[in-house]
């Protein structure tokens, strides 16, 4: 059994998508409908204020976001939402110095840039006091019900818009039609009940009995026998280490999450309680030896245990992780089970792994944690294979000229223009590539501000305070004004589009997949979709480096052949393997990246053989990477961990290849090699090769791991690549050639 958590749940979102997906390939799922997190928020708002609107999801200069859980739905191919902060580096100025140049206020620039398309359901979430905040499981169909409607009715026009040929519209018309009408009798059969129990049967017809569902507060129900307390009772026996540990995972992770305030005892857990007859949600400490809840201070049991009897007496319904402890929650102990979220789901889960690494490090974490599995349905390549013409949003039209584009220009170029995109913020931050590119890009504005800069340097030798002077520098003002601001517009138009892989998986992906291609369509998508497992920790990796330096350090020694530093068992065999990667795929011209590339024996292949590529090397161990550059300066060298770092753009190679790098029996291989290809053919946009030790190989060595090539063809299956397996030029090896589905 697989468990899965989601707000707003129903067919504008992708969470039926990923159920689907699920489903197919035989999971018993177990999904939860989000009813304990706070409702809404809408920062300025005040105790008291009962007004719920329909807003676009943003942040304001306070440092807050608008945020709504319970119902929301995402334009297609929109704008994500910006912390304008964030852009200082880019822009070279703070923010407030930024708004007084371009002669605006902080606050017209979060309205005009910070908005994103998601539009979301916000409003206060106090309850009497700014402790106590709604929760989803608070809300009733009938103060939403018109929300509901109102967001299907954005959601119907917005897509009529994205998808203008008369055969998208009919499908989507046909399609919404349904939904519309399943969504009034919807409610009007729930009108006295609560959103949730809507959604449950919102999931139930859809979904039928291939799901078990429940609400979320009934795994953490603290009258529910057996409820699970493991990691909230590692916080009550050993709070300053456990708390501190907490902190340092949210600091290194910086993923905006609050720490915790230790001095008052603090602890990473929500309470859930009635209060002022409303479902809410409020901080616990560990206070006096008991948990303060509010004004309820409950003792703890025997041992420091956690007091779930106690804490029901004195009204309080469940005891839940924060965002990064929840994940941890819900994995663990004898009721956890294995997690499926979305690709690009849940930002905060470099915080969670940090967070398990440094528990289970310290002791704390016992028992492990149950896998941690993403479902990815790679829409935007789907589209590759789509005629259906789209309508852009502007940021995207204008890396096209044009608004209106068949799908598959988008499917082809997205990853292109993601790196473009990101390569030119990456120039905005350095202070000479900005200016370099201001220059370039508004040519005649610096030649003028030039020639202006001349005449008040000429003015000011004769007349230093006269009108003329004045007038000179308010046009050189003026013109610096209108430079500034199109490169602000500019970084906000780079940003969106280097953040375009976000709508891979996210969204209302069932219609916007009958738009583009009908039910079909979305069956393939869901069908081909790739779930796989997230490594677990970010330790792992970590002590995956470790194994692997100091299984190659000693062997960098002069005495030895290079054949023998990088572990083969002689240089013919190391040879014919790059012979099979030669003889199968054409590296004429191409940019090839070569993992483990060691002390970058195939790029001296490659020169022998007059095979001229772009070539790359990477490798982890530093001072193989130094040697490598020593012994051929001509080539690039990187020294990165590639399956753990962002060291290389997606698609920046044409072919990606691994020579023994994934022999080293590292006791997780089976589960870690389909992760490594995904990674390897996320880098290229044509062909992911490597090379195994084979199971038949009589003499094996514990040090290395031996595969089978059948299992591997079976656990490469979901991704999208046609696999061709080479075993018969080496008696104990084979080689997997992926080669990527147009």
């Amino acid at each position: 059994m697989m468990f899965t958590i989601d707000q707003n749940c129903h067919t504008l979102w992708d969470v039926v998508p990923k159920l689907h997906a699920l489903i197919g390939r035989g999971v018993k799922v177990h999904h939860f409908i989000e009813d304990l997190d706070v409702a809404f928020a809408a920062p300025g708002a005040a105790v008291g204020d009962q007004e719920l609107r329909l807003a676009k999801e943003r942040f304001h200069r306070s440092g807050g976001a608008d945020w709504g859980a319970a119902i929301f739905y995402s334009e297609f191919l929109g704008r994500l939402p910006v912390e304008i902060r964030e852009w200082e580096a880019l822009t070279g100025l703070k923010t407030g110095a930024l708004a007084r140049q371009l002669g605006r206020s902080v606050d017209d620039l979060y309205d005009e840039f910070s908005p994103g398309d998601n539009w979301q359901l916000i409003g206060s979430s106090y309850v009497g006091d700014r402790d106590h905040h709604r929760l989803i499981g608070d809300l009733s169909v009938a103060e939403v019900a018109d929300f509901l409607q109102e967001t299907f009715a954005k959601a119907r026009a917005d897509m009529l818009s994205a998808f203008p040929s008369k055969d998208s519209q009919d499908r989507l018309k046909e399609w919404l039609t349904v939904e519309q009408r399943r969504l009034s009798r919807l409610l009007r059969e729930h009108s006295q009940a609560r959103l949730v129990d809507l959604y449950g049967q919102w999931m139930r017809e859809v979904l039928g009995d291939s799901v078990r569902l429940d609400l979320l507060s009934s795994l953490f129900d603290c009258a529910a026998e057996g409820v699970g307390t493991e990691l909230a009772e590692v916080f009550l026996t050993d709070y300053d280490l456990a708390a501190g540990l907490y902190n340092e995972a949210i600091d290194e992770a910086s993923v905006g999450l609050r720490p915790l305030r230790v001095k008052d005892g603090e602890l990473p857990f929500f309470a859930t309680l009635e209060h002022q007859g409303r479902l809410v949600r409020t901080s616990v400490y560990l206070r006096d030896g008991g948990i303060a809840v509010g004004d309820r201070l409950v003792p703890l049991a025997d041992g420091r245990r956690m007091p779930v009897g106690r804490l029901r007496a004195a009204g309080v319904r469940c005891l839940v992780g924060k965002a990064a402890l929840l994940v941890l929650q819900v994995r663990s102990g004898p009721r956890g089970r294995a997690l499926a979220l979305p690709y690009r789901g849940s930002l905060y889960m470099p915080a969670a792994h940090l967070l398990a690494e440094k528990l289970s490090k310290a002791g704390l974490l016992r028992g492990g944690l149950k896998p941690l599995l993403r479902v990815r349905f790679c829409l935007l390549d789907r589209m590759r294979s789509i005629k259906t013409p789209i309508r852009l949003p502007e940021h995207l039209a204008a890396c096209f000229g044009r608004q209106e584009i068949p799908a598959y220009l988008l499917g082809e170029d997205y990853r292109e223009l993601a790196r473009q995109a990101t390569e030119r913020l990456e120039m905005f931050a350095d202070p000479d590539g900005r200016r370099r590119w201001q220059r370039q890009e508004f040519a005649d504005q610096f030649a003028r501000v030039d020639q202006l800069d001349l005449r008040r340097r000429d003015l000011a030798s004769s007349d230093p305070k006269g009108p003329e002077i004045r007038a000179v520098w308010q046009q050189i003002k003026s013109l610096q004004v209108d430079i500034l601001d199109a490169t602000v517009r500019r970084i906000s138009r780079e940003y969106q589009i280097s953040r375009i892989d976000y709508w891979d998986s996210r969204g209302a992906l069932w219609p916007w997949c009958i738009g583009l291609g009908g039910q079909k369509f979305y069956r393939e998508v869901v069908e081909r979709a790739q779930v796989y497992e997230e490594p677990a920790e970010a330790g792992r990796s970590r002590e995956v480096r470790k194994d692997i330096r100091e299984h190659y350090e000693p062997r960098l020694i002069t005495r030895r052949e290079n054949y023998q530093i990088v572990d083969w068992g002689s240089a013919e065999s190391q040879q014919e393997r790059f012979e099979v990667l030669a003889a199968n795929v054409d590296l004429a011209g191409k940019r090839l990246l070569d993992i483990g590339c060691g002390l970058g024996d195939l790029w001296e292949f490659l020169r022998r053989r007059c095979i001229t590529t772009h070539y790359t090397g990477v490798d982890l161990l530093e001072p193989m990477v130094r040697a490598a550059g020593r012994r051929h300066p001509e080539a690039r060298f990187v020294c990165a961990d590639v399956f753990a770092e962002d060291a290389f753009r997606p698609g920046e190679f044409e072919v990606v290849f691994c020579s023994g790098a994934l022999n080293l029996n590292l006791g997780n291989n089976d589960a870690f090699v389909p992760l490594a290809v995904a990674r390897m053919l996320e880098l290229s946009r044509d062909y992911a090769v490597f090379n195994l030790l084979h199971k038949r190989t009589t003499d094996r060595d514990r040090r290395y791991f031996y595969y089978d090539p059948e299992d591997v063809a079976r656990s490469l299956a979901p991704l999208e690549c046609r696999i061709d397996i080479l075993d018969d030029y080496l008696p104990n090896d084979f080689t997997v050639i992926c080669r990527k589905e147009a």
